[in-house]
Order: C-alpha cells, then sequence, then structure tokens
C-alpha cells in the first residue's frame, strides 16, 4: 500500500512552488512538565535537507524512506528542541511512522514525546531550526493543547492555540502570551489569506468570473459594459454570492455539521473552474451570481479541508473558523483589486473581447481539465 510515494513528480515539476510554500505541521499536547505529539514534514524538504531517494530512480520507496530512519531522527534531534526553565528536555522521536498530505504534497508523520526533568519552572520553550537552510519561506504550524492558564497548575483549566514559527522567529514559548486568543485569531487570519494566494484552482474561479464582469453579452458577441457602476454592482453580486456560499459550507465542515471526501470537493473543485471558464466562452448561464453562490458551497468545502488540516485550538474553534474566513475574504478582496481595475481599463479594446477573454478563458478551462483528470 505505501510502496511508491509520489515524490518526484514534485521534485522535478514544482520545485520553486515547493520552496515557496513549504510547510511543517506540529500538533502537540501538554500536560505538566511533558509534551507530545507529531510532526508532520513534507518529503519533498526532507529530500531536500536529508536525501531520501537511494538510488536516485525518480521514485520514493517505503524501504528507501526507512532505511534513512536514523538520519532522519538525527536530524530532527539537532532541529526541533524542547527546554524548559533553560533546561533541555528530553525527546523522543519514536513510534510508527506514518504517510499523510497537505496541498496535494505528500508527508511524513512522525510522533514525538518530550519529558522534562526539572522542577517545571517556566513554560515549555521550542526551538525549531529545521529546513531553513533549503527554503527561506518554510515554516512550522504550531498546534497546541491542553496550555495551563496561569492561575495555578491545579485550576484544571485548559487552553490552546496556534502559532507560527519561521527563519525570523525560531523560538515558541508555550504560554498564553504566545498562544493567547489573539495571537490564534491572528495567525489564522494569515493563513486564510495565504490559503487563498495558494489555492490556485480558487484564483482561476475567480478570476473567469471577473473576466466577464466587464463585458455585456449583446447579438452573441461581448461588448464594453456601459460604465463602471454597472461593472462594480456586478462584481459586487458575484463576489457577495461566493462569500455566503463558502461561509456556510466551511462552518458546517469546520464543526463537523457535513461530511463529504475530500477527493470528491476537488473534483468538483476543478469541474466549478471548467464550467465557469467554457461559460464564457458558451454563455449559458447569464446571472453569474447563482453560478458563483452554487459553487461557492462546494469552495467552501475545500476551504474547509485546510482548516481542519491546521487543526481548532480547544476552547478557540469559533474564533478560528471565523479568523480563517475573515483572511481568505481578505485574500480574496486583495485579488478582486488588483485585477479589476486592469480588466476595466482593457475591455474598451476590441482584441480583449475578441481574443484575451476568448483565449483566457480557453486556457484556465485546459488548467483546470488536467486538474479534474489528476483528481478522479
Amino acid at each position: 500500500m505505501r510502496t511508491v510515494i509520489a515524490l518526484l513528480f514534485l521534485l522535478v515539476s514544482v520545485p520553486g512552488y515547493c520552496h515557496q510554500f513549504s510547510t511543517a505541521y506540529l500538533n502537540t499536547e501538554l500536560g505538566g512538565t511533558q509534551a507530545s505529539g507529531k510532526l508532520q514534514l513534507a518529503l519533498f524538504d526532507l529530500e531536500q535537507a536529508v536525501g531520501l531517494d537511494s538510488n536516485g530512480d525518480g521514485q520514493l520507496l517505503w524501504r528507501e524512506l526507512q532505511s534513512k530512519h536514523v538520519a532522519i531522527d538525527s536530524y530532527l534531534r539537532r532541529h526541533v528542541q524542547f527546554s524548559q526553565g533553560k533546561q533541555a528536555c528530553e525527546t523522543v522521536f519514536g513510534g510508527n511512522w506514518a504517510l499523510d498530505s497537505h496541498v496535494n504534497l505528500a508527508y511524513l508523520v512522525v510522533p514525538l514525546s518530550v519529558t522534562c526533568r526539572g522542577t517545571g519552572a517556566g513554560p515549555l520553550q521550542l526551538k525549531y531550526t529545521a529546513l531553513f537552510a533549503q527554503s527561506r519561506q518554510h515554516k512550522l504550524l504550531v498546534s497546541v493543547r491542553g496550555l495551563r492558564q496561569q492561575r495555578g497548575e491545579n485550576t484544571g483549566d485548559t487552553n490552546g492555540g496556534m502559532q507560527v514559527i519561521d527563519i525570523n522567529k525560531q523560538t515558541l514559548t508555550f504560554d498564553r502570551a504566545s498562544l493567547g486568543l489573539w495571537q490564534s485569531f491572528r495567525t489564522y487570519v494569515a493563513q486564510g489569506v495565504l490559503h487563498i494566494g495558494m489555492g490556485i484552482d480558487h484564483l482561476l474561479f475567480l478570476i473567469s468570473l471577473l473576466l466577464v464582469c466587464v463585458v455585456e453579452r449583446r447579438h452573441g458577441r461581448w461588448i464594453a459594459a456601459r460604465n463602471t457602476k454597472t461593472i462594480m454592482v456586478s462584481t459586487a453580486l458575484i463576489v457577495t454570492a461566493f462569500t455566503v456560499a463558502h461561509s456556510i459550507t466551511l462552518s458546517a465542515v469546520a464543526f463537523d455539521l457535513v461530511t463529504v471526501p475530500s477527493r470528491w470537493v476537488e473534483v468538483c473543485i476543478a469541474a466549478s473552474v471548467i464550467v465557469a471558464a467554457v461559460n464564457n466562452l458558451y454563455p449559458v448561464v447569464v446571472k453569474l451570481g447563482w453560478l458563483s453562490f452554487a459553487f461557492g458551497l462546494v469552495h467552501g468545502m475545500g476551504f474547509a479541508s485546510v482548516l481542519r488540516e491546521l487543526g481548532l485550538p480547544a476552547g478557540q474553534e469559533l474564533v478560528a473558523v471565523l479568523a480563517f474566513n475573515l483572511g481568505v475574504e481578505a485574500g480574496q478582496l486583495m485579488i478582486v483589486s488588483a485585477v479589476l481595475p486592469i480588466l476595466i481599463t482593457l475591455r474598451q479594446f476590441l482584441w480583449y473581447r475578441r481574443y484575451l477573454l476568448t483565449s483566457s478563458s480557453l486556457l484556465i478551462s485546459v488548467i483546470a481539465t488536467h486538474w479534474l483528470i489528476q483528481r478522479l
């Protein structure tokens, strides 16, 4: 079942993309002077840092990965270090390895356990320096559960949070100052913005709709929309419909009110891009607000799958969902603000309506068809 891992497709086809969005995940639960959790590292990143493909044949076998157990363990011990009260804690990377995926990238899941031998004075700290030599854009998303509040060890109150370690901030202190409500809110907003930027399928769906926001269909051909006000109203309706729709499904899936296999969500997202692009070539749906709303429901499920991979910190679930959704909206508005003024200017030219709109929609449909075939 784990004979071949699809790794080197990533190595040879999208190295720039992987370096730009290199991300690791740490889900941990604290308890006094101990901690446990799971560290997830992209196989692409580990290949760059340790070297996994022993025979260099372009395919990574499970036995090749296991043969690097000592090298990976040694690498993690050097670059993932816990301490408490300036005393180093014992960190064991044990248990059974597993495989997972995030944003269509293969990940190695490594269980870890932390034991601090001191008196427990002071909060637990994590110093993480892995993979920055391979990618300055690399980051570690740390999700924490069981963080005690500062009212005393015997209160039984717990909290959690989410924080990011990057090349500019390589040490994280597990206390409420670093992992409180406000910090989690900021982190989830940033991740929402980042995801809409990384989600090329979401971007192409939105751009497909924007391409025809600046034109009108008359007598079987596209003509320039008469005024900017008409364009702005049309765009606002489409963006609002998309926002309302994906907010509904994002919340429903995040809170386990609806369960949909992620594979089919991704298939439907690719299909939505095809429909939006082809509709520009052969207009069937004239009122694009309905199209935006219908497929916005599907895209919301895709957003929710990313949010669930990030994890919802205990006691902050609602804040995390709202913050992530707000980040998605902020990213979406940034895209519209950047693209729409350009399209408003270009709409006056015949070559835009006759050639650029058509060729762009055709190219988007071809790309989305490739995604659809890959995801089936």
